[in-house]
């Protein structure tokens, strides 16, 4: 439990100055209690919005296996295909299935850890200066930037900036006098680099500390082993299962150290902080949010105020005459973490720019709170109503996108944010928490084999049918192919919008059709297994062209979907009765077409050419939609 009093305490003289808290309230005024609450209340909510990726549903995978006891994970993710870190990540996942197969729990459950973090930055503020500093750091964490995009996610990555803070208030406590929190530190590193190796930089910031401690004898050596054994603990699993495989990750992290001039990489630093602190505020209020018009150069002039006036005044304190200590040690850890995101790799996606903004948002908390102090000018609690009408805003953009199952992503800034590609957006399928246990209750009530297509392909096969899974024997559900039994096309209500019409069943942001006839591929696909990742081969190179001829009724809609759409590329020429016709809408998944024009129960004709390296794996089917009545999965 994190402690929001201030009591005596000894500190060190070389640190006196800056850990040595000034006199406070022995309570939080009811504001803040109010405000803090309410940031966790709705960063944990948002997180029942969230989509997944696959990479998600190897964890939540891993974590199901270790909550019914069918395996116990001794290595964690493999990050960046080089090394594995410790499975610490996925016994953190395993806690609520102890006692439930609800994907909503668990992503309740990640978003109250990660929303931990404003607590944490109260704690850090409160300790470091007054309790207005600590409300406005934490009132700036929930503020517009790639955490905003990183909500779209469900994934460990969603907690560096609680592990970052947590770090930085265990450093802090214990530079205050309180011994045990050393030990705290050291466990709070540990386990942060498994929220993402980037966390490492609060182990850089640390370091010197621990040495200075050890040169003025004010840390005794047992305290450091003791303290190094807490660190590589949450490893010890990993390092046991390398020993025994005789290391493999060793050769793939000196291949990689290879090909990486790290030293060079440095050379980003600038490129890096223009994306973590300007391209992802701006990323997130127009592409998030959904701000238009006035109303977006408005978000755009109050935060760029807010924050370059924050940044102002904390500059101003670090560097004066005889400056605030605290605004310059933030100041260097905030450059410090820039340096460390930088050096890692000379890519650096959206996810390794998290780490900064603890200590920045420090720094410009800590100017805000220096210039109210000297002016007299209260704005925490303007501050408090912008930070919990962010939140707000970002829970029901994250629950239209959920219903509507679409989202535009800035993919080349999410690969790197140092290509600063701020307009070249990628469309792409989002499947909300909420949405994946109705689909679960839908797949689990059918009499098996059941086959599903188009959207609910990509579904499944990004989530190993985990919704399902979790609840039933769901071993005869397939993806796309031929056979006996039923088949449904999934299709988002973003796409269905656009098609106009209507689908026979809902669940989350997907209408469900039932399908006429399959054409392509005869073989359907058997639904990954957590075991194996990625779940299928890529399909990069080589060209194979399929033509096919089939007739259907003149209500039915064919679509063709290329479920491996992000790494296949493919291309298709159709022809209805001889003349060639245009989707009628087509994404990136999938192309629909339809005779609006032809006459009831007349035969139509088509031939389609599919143009892929693998050409027979693109799926043709066709279906008819369901009537104006739509059913809903309960």
């Amino acid at each position: 439990m994190v402690d929001f009093h201030h009591h005596d305490c000894t500190y060190t003289p070389m640190t006196s100055a800056l850990f040595n808290p000034p006199p406070s309230p022995a309570e939080p005024p009811w504001q803040h209690r109010l405000t803090i609450a309410l940031l966790i209340l709705l960063g944990s909510l948002i997180m029942i919005n969230s989509s997944s990726v696959v990479d998600t549903a190897r964890d939540i995978y891993n974590a199901w296996q270790i909550a019914t006891a069918g395996n116990f994970p001794l290595e964690g993710p493999h990050v960046g295909a080089v090394v594995h870190g410790g499975p610490i990540w996925f016994y953190v996942l395993a806690t609520p299935l102890l006692f439930t197969s609800s994907w909503v729990v668990m992503s309740l459950w990640v978003g109250l850890l990660t929303a931990l973090k404003y607590a944490l930055a109260y704690a850090c503020g409160s300790r470091l200066g007054d309790r207005n500093f600590g409300l406005i750091w934490a009132c700036l964490l929930a503020l517009p930037n790639w955490t905003s995009i990183n909500y779209l996610i469900f994934s460990h990555t969603n907690l560096v900036e609680t592990t970052v803070l947590l770090s930085f208030y265990s450093l802090i406590r214990w530079q205050q006098g309180s011994t045990g929190w050393f030990f705290v530190l050291c466990l709070a590193l540990g386990i942060g680099i498994h929220a993402h190796p980037t966390v490492y930089a609060a182990g850089v910031v640390a370091l010197p500390v621990v040495i200075a401690s050890l040169w003025r004898r004010q840390l005794p050596w047992t305290h450091v082993i003791l303290g190094a054994v807490l660190v590589a603990a949450p490893l010890l699993p990993y390092l046991i299962s390398q020993y025994v495989q005789q290391w493999p990750d060793l050769q793939t992290s000196q291949g990689y150290l290879k090909s990486q001039p790290l030293w060079h990489n440095l050379t980003g630093f600038f490129d890096v902080m223009q994306g973590a602190l300007m391209d992802g505020p701006v990323i997130a209020l127009q592409h998030v949010l959904g701000l238009q018009g006035a109303l977006l150069y408005l978000a755009y002039a109050l935060l760029g105020l807010l924050l370059s006036a924050g940044l102002g005044l904390g500059l101003y304190a670090a560097l004066r005459r005889r400056g605030d200590r605290v605004a310059q040690v933030l100041l260097a850890v905030t450059l410090t973490f820039i340096a460390c995101v930088a050096l890692i790799r000379n890519v650096t996606p959206f996810y390794m720019t998290l780490v900064i903004y603890p200590p920045f948002y420090g720094l410009v908390a800590r100017g805000w709170s220096q210039g109210m102090a000297k002016s007299g000018f209260r704005l925490t609690p303007g501050l408090s109503a912008i930070a919990v009408l962010s939140l707000s805003g970002f829970f029901f953009a994250t629950l239209i996108t959920g219903r509507q199952g679409h989202l535009f992503i800035p993919q080349l800034s999410l690969i790197d944010v140092r290509a600063h590609a701020l307009d070249d957006f990628t469309e792409t399928i989002y499947f909300p928490a909420w949405g994946r246990q109705q689909l679960g209750t839908f797949i689990c009530s059918q009499p098996q084999p059941v086959y599903f297509h188009g959207y609910a392909s990509l579904v499944l096969e990004q989530s190993y049918a985990l919704e399902a899974r979790m609840r039933c024997d769901s071993s005869a559900v397939f993806i796309g192919g031929q056979g006996s039994g039923r088949h449904y096309i999934g299709i988002s209500r973003w796409d269905a919008a656009h098609l106009a019409i209507r689908p026979v069943i809902t669940a989350g942001s997907m209408g469900l059709y039932p399908v006429t006839q399959v054409i392509m591929p005869e073989q359907p696909l058997t639904i990954p297994v957590g075991d194996v990742y990625p779940p299928r081969a890529y399909f990069w190179t080589g060209k194979d062209k399929v033509t096919t001829r089939f007739t259907s009724g003149a209500d039915e809609w064919l679509a063709i979907t290329n479920l491996f759409y992000f790494w296949m590329p493919s291309s298709f020429i159709v022809s209805l009765n001889g003349q060639p016709v245009e989707p009628v809408y087509r994404t990136a998944l999938s192309a629909w077409f339809h005779c609006s024009d032809c006459s009831a129960g007349a035969v139509q004709n088509w031939s389609v050419t599919i143009t892929a390296p693998q050409a027979q794996r693109v799926e043709l089917v066709t279906f008819a939609p369901g009537p104006k009545k739509r059913g809903q999965v309960k």
